[in-house]
């Protein structure tokens, strides 16, 4: 007797979809990188397991960030990491910890270093933990972001799948996820938080505090989780966009630390002066993210005033709104200050992922939408594509590599060849 096998009736049982989930982990053993399709496909096709299905996507892209290496004349960050985390190793104790990291050093970011601490106790040796870690967090937050924002917009099942393909695929920036580790994930967290507070979630404000905690930078953003809720923020737009346009010609770090210095630890006092005097030569693609982003906010601004939003909860819309204005404000204030206006635009994508996401949303014919959409999601897309392809070329003298850049290697290597990976 044959028996016949459906698998549209066997995904009517949500068990059956753990059981293909399960039969999966053989495949994503031995190629985990061609398994990151299908975990995708998994995600976007089954009606269960959205966050098991997002948790082993970010798995693959955090066990290749496991193997990144400084290859470049100037050390990068990732050497600066390796340094921090084996000067973990030799402190004796948790409250040993607190005094040299917090009293002494001025660090502040307290879950990452306790974190990495529990791991310097069960993995004293193995730096590549850390990256496989932290940027594992950064993609599950990312895309948990999406996610969230997805329930409340009327997007068929063909549309989801697109649109998280570009998001996981395009919209985060791997390179700079393995560079600025901690600020990564503390704004792909605090993304989340923030969408959480435009749906009324109280979990919002766990992750808000989760986000500070792994790292500072979160701070100053702090009045955009507080004001994304207020109506007034879009009415005045124009007088906020003056003002912070006049403070966009001052170093806010010099002005911070001339009038709180006084009031700082030696170690966090030293460190706002140091970031205060960063003289980095600017390409124009920094600027030219601040002017898009600006023209997406303007957009959508215009966009609500003439009452032609749909497919989503105005309340929520107005207020994703607000986060987006607040946020392009802040960044706009940053522009003179190189390190932070730098850092900044490079680590905002949840916010970049979150207005592209938001045009969807605007009542324009269908040819117009997708030709508008496209072309933000191209300009990100292809922003961060050039930084992963510069940033890995040696001979521009600061770049990382993965699995040594081969691509044969990536492709082929299982898990065990990667978390070896030397």
């Amino acid at each position: 007797m044959s028996v016949k096998f459906n698998f549209s009736d066997e995904l009517k049982n949500t068990n059956g979809e753990l059981l293909i989930i399960l039969a999966t982990l053989p495949i994503y053993f031995f190629f985990p990188l061609i398994t990151l399709l299908i975990w995708i496909f998994y995600h976007c096709y089954f009606k269960e397991y959205k966050i098991l299905t997002i948790l082993l996507i970010a798995l693959t892209f955090g066990l290749v960030a496991s193997t990144t290496k400084s290859i470049s004349v100037e050390m990068t960050d990732i050497e600066r990491y390796k340094t921090a985390y084996l000067k973990l190793v030799d402190v004796s104790s948790f409250n040993d910890l607190l005094y040299q990291t917090v009293i002494v050093s001025g660090e502040i970011n307290i879950l990452f270093i306790a974190i990495n601490f529990l791991f310097t106790r069960l993995f004293p040796t193995y730096f590549p933990i850390m990256p496989f870690f932290w940027v594992t967090v950064t993609y599950v937050f990312c895309l948990l972001t999406y996610y969230q924002y997805a329930k409340v917009i009327a997007l068929s099942k063909g549309e989801y799948a697109f649109y998280f393909v570009v998001v996981a695929l395009l919209g985060i920036p791997f390179y700079q996820t393995t560079e600025t580790i901690k600020q990564c994930s503390a704004i792909a967290i605090m993304g989340y938080a923030l969408v959480l507070n435009s749906q009324d979630k109280k979990s919002g404000l766990i992750w808000l505090i989760v986000s500070l905690l792994v790292h500072l930078s979160g701070l100053f953003l702090l009045p955009v989780y507080f004001l994304m809720r207020k109506k007034w923020v879009i009415n005045y737009f124009i007088p906020m966009f003056l003002i912070a346009l006049a403070i966009s010609f001052v170093n806010v770090n010099d002005v911070f630390t001339t009038l709180l210095g006084d009031y700082l630890g030696v170690g966090f006092k030293e460190r706002a002066e140091l970031y205060a005097d960063y003289n980095w030569n600017l390409s124009r693609r920094f600027y030219l993210i601040l002017v898009l982003y600006g023209i997406m906010v303007l957009f959508l601004l215009f966009s609500q005033s003439k009452n032609v939003i749909k497919n989503i909860d105005l309340k929520v819309f107005n207020r994703l709104l607000n986060m987006n204005v607040l946020a392009f404000l802040f960044l706009l204030i940053n522009r003179s200050n190189v390190h932070n206006f730098v850092r900044y635009t490079l680590t905002y994508f949840p916010f970049y992922i979150l207005i592209t996401l938001q045009i969807l949303n605007v009542d324009l014919v269908k040819k117009q939408k997708i030709v508008l959409w496209l072309f933000f999601v191209a300009f990100f897309a292809y922003s961060n594509l050039l930084l992963l392809q510069l940033r890995t070329t040696a001979e521009i003298g600061y770049a990382n590599s993965y699995m040594n850049n081969s691509i044969v290697d990536l492709i082929t290597s299982n898990w065990i060849d990667y978390l070896t990976f030397k």
